[in-house]
């Protein structure tokens, strides 16, 4: 059973986030949230304390996504003592926000610090922020610190690093600005298919965001382990189980990638009810 905080796409920036902490829980010593999601806002780093004090009470946090939002080096420090905090966190989604090198060498290096060595890596996803020489600062990570790039993406996966280190850092080199990079890394999504002589013009697609409002906080369970295999999209999470942010009737949800015998319920502020119990035929994951 897994429980997921969920305040994505809601345009929420500094302010709104002070504003919301009476309605955030946090009169409470701990919370059973596994997965906590406030992706795709306008956050800063002044923002993301809240988030974070949220995270600290969470004793069995594995997945956290803020990918998406304004963050920077002033909050590294911040997400570097929350691994040292929650060594158990399996997956930190940072990517598109406005790190530098210097914030990612404080972040990798205190994960691979409160890592044990039975552990499975940290899934660290800091592609599209700000750092100028990634191939440059990568070589300088391995260097110092337990840290794989996953370059081999059969043995590698979300779990396991056929190379046991203690953090992963998947498509690192496509940083912002940077149309292909050395190092074989291969940037995630469609961006990998436009021909180098393509010209793009006009506003990028962004998924429109919804209003502001309460949370969604989910439960969902699976009777089947998290798939090893799996590849994950930006900013996606093998934890990602299905569409969870539901509101009035329920209505039928897509397929997932791989055949699961699951039950979702969505719990409200106020109340818990039952939203769907499906099972789906067996599919071949993505990649």
């Amino acid at each position: 059973t897994a429980y997921r905080l969920n305040y994505a796409r809601r345009n929420f920036t500094d302010d709104d986030l002070q504003r919301l902490r009476r309605e955030l829980p946090l009169r409470q010593d701990a919370y059973p949230y596994e997965e906590v999601d406030f992706s795709q806002n306008e956050l800063s780093s002044n923002g993301l304390r809240v988030v974070l004090d949220v995270c600290r009470r969470c004793p069995k946090l594995r997945v956290l996504k803020l990918y998406r939002n304004r963050l920077d080096d002033k909050g590294a420090e911040g997400l570097a003592d929350l691994c040292e905090k929650c060594p158990a966190i399996e997956e930190m989604h940072l990517s598109h926000n406005h790190f530098t090198a210097l914030g990612v060498e404080a972040l990798v290096a205190a994960a691979a610090r409160s890592r044990q060595d039975h552990m499975s890596p940290l899934w660290l996803r800091l592609e599209q922020n700000d750092v100028g020489d990634a191939d440059a600062v990568f070589r300088e990570l391995q260097r110092r610190v337990s840290v794989c790039r996953r370059e081999d993406e059969v043995r590698c996966t979300v779990r396991v690093c056929c190379h046991k280190m203690k953090v992963h850092l998947p498509h690192f080199n496509w940083q912002r600005g940077v149309r292909q990079q050395p190092g074989g890394d291969r940037p995630p999504g469609p961006a990998s298919h436009v021909p180098a002589n393509a010209q793009i013009s006009g506003p990028s697609f962004r998924v429109p965001r919804a209003e502001g409002g309460a949370p969604s906080v989910s439960l969902v369970r699976s009777a089947n382990a998290t798939p090893k295999g799996s590849a994950v999209s930006n900013g996606g999470s093998v934890w990602d189980l299905g569409p969870r942010r539901l509101s009035g009737t329920a209505t039928a949800a897509a397929p997932p990638a791989t055949g699961t015998d699951r039950s979702s319920t969505t719990l409200g502020p106020d109340s818990a009810s039952t939203v769907a119990e499906a099972k789906w035929p067996a599919a071949s994951p993505g990649t």
